[in-house]
């Protein structure tokens, strides 16, 4: 390298070049400081919402310190039944709405019938007696299941399958749903007159205002009339003490007289009508019934848990039965003069006994 001159006098335009290349680039650093505060801005951000994360956590802690489940043996009796569906396969025999002494005579009553020799043979009774009482709560719970379907079933609705109208859907009374009730043949015959006289009154209703004047020419309609008012309980009776003409206050007020034959009408036409409703609602009720896809489906593994239980319950009869054989065919080949301590025949059980 050559030695410079410290006596030569340097030009102004190397000057200008030379500190071009060594004066720093302000914006390139400005930019570059930019950059380099975005990742520090990104991880101040990431360990707030750690922060916050952390503080949720504790709070959800703090609100559940000391709730942890009941801690009286009361309220954990209570808690461990919160998950029972059919109760088939529950550890305690008993469920808490089930009678304990109502148990303990069915116990004793199955050991009374089938009288078990020794410890073995009550195990297997005392199994069996379990299954029965299990076959029965699963007996109980179908029939509740069943109920619970049909309780979806309005009257209303059974209405509206007959054909009838609105006003008519919407009065329909409760015993349409119970095909078991009958109506006997006397009221069938008066509610059919009342509501045929309802039907010939109403023609010509508008125009009355006092119907004092023609209520004789009804007089199974109006009869019906008090005897309703009467069920009502709160308003005055239909006719005057003597029973031959209409109460003042009723004959003051037509249109009031009009809405509760109205609505008598309608209860007179179901009651003449119920009778010959019936097999068009069976028929309803029992396609609506079997159209419960989802509500059948558990019905029908209930139906195979309940046979799982009867199969069980044969099954433990057949136990038994082949050790009585057992045990009475060792008696028999033992020598009767050899004395056996604490032995004796097994005994014999006849089920074909009435």
């Amino acid at each position: 390298m050559d030695d410079q001159n410290p006596n030569v006098v340097p030009n102004l335009d190397d000057l200008e070049h030379s500190n071009d290349a060594t004066r720093p680039n302000l914006d390139q650093a400005s930019s570059n400081d930019v950059s380099a505060k975005e990742p520090s801005t990104k991880e101040a951000s990431t360990h707030e919402a750690d922060i916050n994360e952390l503080e949720q956590l504790s709070c959800e802690r703090k609100k559940a310190y000391g709730q942890t489940g009941p801690k009286t043996l009361e309220g954990k009796w209570r808690s461990k039944w919160n998950a029972l569906k059919h109760g088939r396969y529950a550890k305690s025999t008993l469920l808490p709405f089930e009678d304990q002494a109502a148990f303990k005579q069915h116990l004793r009553d199955i050991r009374a019938a089938l009288c078990p020799n020794d410890y073995v043979e009550q195990q297997i009774i005392d199994e069996y007696a379990h299954t029965l009482w299990r076959m029965q709560r699963q007996e109980n719970r179908k029939a509740y299941e069943r109920e619970r379907i049909l309780d979806k079933l309005t009257p209303a609705m059974v209405a509206n399958m007959l054909g009838l109208s609105p006003e008519y859907c919407a009065a329909a009374p409760d015993y349409l749903l119970n095909l078991q009730k009958k109506v006997p043949k006397l009221q069938v015959l008066l509610a059919h007159t009342a509501f045929e006289q309802h039907e010939h009154l109403m023609q010509g209703a508008k125009g009355i205002t006092n119907f004092n004047l023609v209520w004789r020419q009804f007089p199974d309609l109006f009869n019906a009339l008090s005897a309703y008012i009467d069920r009502l309980g709160s308003l005055r009776p239909l006719f005057t003490s003597q029973g031959k003409d209409l109460d003042l206050a009723w004959q003051q007020r037509p249109e009031k007289i009009l809405e509760y034959l109205e609505a008598l009408s309608k209860e007179l036409f179901y009651m003449a009508n119920a009778n010959d409703f019936k097999p068009q609602i069976r028929l309803y009720m029992e396609s609506w019934y079997f159209a419960q896809d989802h509500e059948l489906k558990r019905l029908e593994r209930d139906d195979a848990g309940l046979m799982a239980e009867r199969k069980h319950a044969n099954a433990l009869l057949d136990k038994l039965m082949q050790l009585r054989k057992t045990q009475y065919a060792l008696w028999l080949a033992m020598p009767k003069e050899l004395p056996v301590h604490s032995f004796s025949a097994p005994k014999e059980i006849d089920f074909r006994k009435d």
